[in-house]
């Protein structure tokens, strides 16, 4: 939590959702983007590792982009991680 939103002390905003469908799970986390570079294609840190090998190791997809003064980070899981009863 020291960079980004997160460690902005509320100086800028989150929105976190998610849906569930048929074909699987979608979760977008958009945050404020204080200045364009704090999101620089190339530039990962742990948390984005973290993040990128872990939905390589569900199967899923991740796509990530800067657009409009927000930083957006799209994960589409497929249905086969969701628990079945």
């Amino acid at each position: 939590i020291k960079y980004g939103t997160l460690g902005s002390n509320g100086e800028r905003g989150l929105h976190v959702q998610w849906r569930v469908g048929d074909d699987g799970i979608v979760l977008t986390w958009a945050e404020d983007a204080k200045d364009v570079n704090d999101h620089q294609p190339g530039k990962r840190g742990f948390g984005s590792v973290l993040v990128e090998t872990s939905v390589r190791q569900l199967r899923g997809t991740m796509t990530s982009g800067v657009a409009d003064g927000r930083f957006r980070l799209e994960i589409r899981l497929p249905a086969s991680v969701m628990l079945r009863d």
